[in-house]
C-alpha cells in the first residue's frame, strides 16, 4: 500500500485547504486584495447580507452578480513572475516548497503536438559535491487548482541565469496564485542549495555553446588546516579580522558590531594567501555562512549580488584583485560601490580580496571604509618555521634542532618554499649517515635550504614578485597623500593681502 492510499478523500481536501489558507494569507501580506463582491461567513449563517444604502439592491440584481462571480471564477488566470536564481536551484526549491503545504504535489506534463509527444524535462541538480537529484522542470501540472506551471530559465544581464514561473490556473485561485508566487522569493534566499556551501564562481553561459554551467562546489577540507603556517604577528591578524569573525558573528550581532568586514591580503606568492582563503572557508562551513569565490575571469558584480539573494552571512573571496581590468570606468564605480555596501547593516558581507602586487591596485579602493585592514603576509619568522616543521615532520623523526640557524638558511623564503626545501631533507640524512630511518638533524635541513637557494633567487630574477620598497611604507604614502589632496582641495589661497593665507 502506497503512503498517498493512507490518504482519505477528507484529510487531502483538508490539507489542500490549509495550504490555500497559508497562500491565500501570504497574497495579503505582498498586496491590498481587491474588494470583492462576496464574504463569506464564519458563522455558518446560510442569509445573503445585501445593501441596504445608498439604495436597496434587488434580488434580481444579487442573483446576476452572483453568476458573473460564478463565471469569472471558471475564467482562467495567467500570472508570470522572475526570480534571481539558478533556474534549476528555483525549480528543486519551488518543488519543496508545494510539498510542504499540498499531499499532492507538482509532476511534469508531456506536451502533445503534430511532431510528437515531448515528456517532462528531469535535469540533474548537483545538490553538493558528488549529490545530484533530478528536478521536475518545464511544463507542470498542479491537480488541487487545475493549474499548469511552466518553469523556465530567464537571462538577466545583471545577474545571469535566473527563473521564470508562469501560473495559468481558474480565477477562483488567483489569491493563493499571488501568494504563492510572493513567497517563493523569501523561500528561495533560504532554501537555496547554494546556502551554507563552499562555491567556486556562481556559474556562468557557456559562449561557445550556448549551454549553462552551474556554480561548482569546492572542497576546501583538502586542506588540512593543523598544517597551515604563518608567522605570529599574521596568524593574529587573520584570526581577529577573518577567522574569529566567522567563528564569533552571533556574538558580533547581539555586541552590536558589523558582521561585514573588507580585508586585503598581501604578498609574494606561496605566503599562504590562497590557503588562508581555504581556511576561512572551512569555518564558513562550521558556522551557516555561505563561501563564494570569484577569479578574474568571473563578472564579480553578478557574483556579489548572487551572494545578496542567499539568506544568511556570505563570504566572498576574490583573488588576485591587480588583475581586474580598473581602467574601465563603469566596472571601477560597481566596485567601489560594492566596497562601500558591504558593512550595511543586514548586508553581513565579509570581503576577503588577495594580492602580489598591492602597488597595482588604485588608491580610490584603500580609501579608509572600503579597505578596513590590510594584511601583510610574508616569510615565517622563527616560531612560525618552529610550527611548520612540527607540523610536517614528526618529532621521532627529528633531533632537537637549532630553528634559530634553519630560519637563517631558509630567509627569503615563502612557506611555500621552506615546505618543498623538506622534501629534500630525508635524502640527506641518508646520505650523511649512510644508513635508513635516521633522526634528521639541523644539517641535513640547512643543506636542503641551501640547494634550493640558487632556483629560489633565480625564481626572484624572474620578477614574480620584485617590490622596490617595502609595501607598507608604500602604502602609508599614498594614504597621507589622498588625506592631504583631499584637505587641500576644501581649502584656497589668499593672497588679497600681500600675504599667502589657506583658507577654508
Amino acid at each position: 500500500m502506497s503512503v498517498d492510499s493512507l490518504w482519505t478523500k477528507k484529510d487531502i481536501k483538508a490539507q489542500n485547504q490549509r495550504g490555500d489558507d497559508f497562500f491565500g494569507g501570504k497574497a495579503d501580506e505582498y498586496e491590498k486584495e481587491e474588494a470583492s463582491v462576496v464574504e463569506y461567513r464564519v458563522d455558518r449563517g446560510i442569509r445573503i447580507a445585501l445593501p441596504e444604502v445608498p439604495r436597496r439592491m434587488e434580488y434580481e440584481t444579487a442573483g446576476n452578480l452572483l453568476l458573473d462571480k460564478a463565471k469569472s471564477e471558471k475564467e482562467m488566470y495567467e500570472l508570470t513572475m522572475t526570480y534571481e536564481c539558478r533556474a534549476h536551484d528555483g525549480a528543486w526549491c519551488f518543488h519543496n516548497m508545494m510539498r510542504e503545504h499540498y499531499t499532492a504535489g507538482v509532476s511534469g506534463q508531456a506536451q502533445y503536438s503534430m511532431w510528437g509527444v515531448k515528456y517532462p524535462d528531469l535535469p540533474t541538480l548537483e545538490i553538493d559535491r558528488d549529490k545530484t537529484v533530478n528536478v521536475p522542470f518545464g511544463l507542470l501540472k498542479f491537480p488541487p487548482w487545475g493549474a499548469q506551471i511552466n518553469l523556465s530559465p530567464c537571462p538577466d544581464p545583471d545577474y545571469g541565469q535566473g527563473l521564470s514561473v508562469q501560473v495559468l490556473a481558474k480565477k477562483k485561485y488567483a489569491r493563493q496564485v499571488r501568494g504563492m508566487l510572493g513567497y517563493l522569493k523569501e523561500y528561495i534566499k533560504e532554501h537555496t542549495v547554494y546556502r551554507n556551501k563552499a562555491l567556486e564562481g556562481i556559474g556562468r553561459t557557456d559562449p561557445r555553446t550556448g549551454f549553462y554551467k552551474p556554480p561548482v562546489f569546492m572542497a576546501p577540507y583538502a586542506v588540512d588546516r593543523r598544517k597551515v603556517v604563518w608567522a605570529q604577528k599574521e596568524y593574529e591578524a587573520l584570526e581577529d579580522e577573518v577567522f574569529g569573525r566567522i567563528r564569533c558573528a552571533d556574538l558580533l550581532r547581539q555586541g552590536g558590531e558589523p558582521v561585514g568586514h573588507k580585508v586585503l591580503l598581501a604578498g609574494k606568492p606561496g605566503t599562504g594567501k590562497t590557503l588562508a582563503m581555504l581556511v576561512a572557508m572551512q569555518f564558513c562551513l562550521e558556522n551557516n555562512w555561505t563561501a563564494v569565490k570569484c577569479g578574474p575571469d568571473d563578472n564579480i558584480f553578478r557574483t556579489t549580488r548572487f551572494c545578496e539573494n542567499i539568506n544568511g552571512p556570505k563570504l566572498l573571496t576574490i583573488e588576485d584583485i591587480e588583475k581586474f581590468d580598473f581602467s574601465d570606468a563603469q566596472l571601477m564605480d560597481k566596485m567601489l560601490e560594492m566596497f562601500d555596501g558591504a558593512s550595511t547593516k543586514g548586508r553581513e558581507l565579509l570581503i576577503m580580496v588577495t594580492t602580489n602586487h598591492p602597488d597595482r591596485i588604485p588608491d580610490k579602493l584603500l580609501r579608509a571604509g572600503r579597505i578596513d585592514t590590510i594584511i601583510f603576509i610574508d616569510e615565517l619568522d622563527i616560531p612560525g618555521v618552529e610550527r611548520l616543521i612540527n607540523v610536517t615532520i614528526p618529532a621521532h623523526q627529528r633531533e632537537e634542532l637549532d630553528y634559530t640557524v634553519m630560519h637563517s638558511s631558509y630567509e627569503g623564503f615563502s612557506p611555500a618554499y621552506i615546505v618543498r626545501s623538506l622534501s629534500g631533507t630525508r635524502s640527506r640524512s641518508i646520505i650523511r649517515t649512510g644508513q635508513l630511518d635516521q633522526p634528521l638533524a639541523t644539517s641535513d635541513f640547512v643543506r636542503s635550504a641551501n640547494a634550493l637557494r640558487p632556483a629560489w633567487e633565480l625564481y626572484q630574477q624572474a620578477g614574480e614578485w620584485a617590490p622596490k620598497e617595502p609595501r607598507i611604507e608604500d602604502l602609508i604614502a599614498k594614504t597621507v597623500g589622498r588625506v592631504m589632496d583631499d584637505r587641500m582641495q576644501s581649502h584656497y589661497v589668499d593672497l588679497s593681502d600681500g600675504e599667502i593665507m589657506i583658507r577654508s
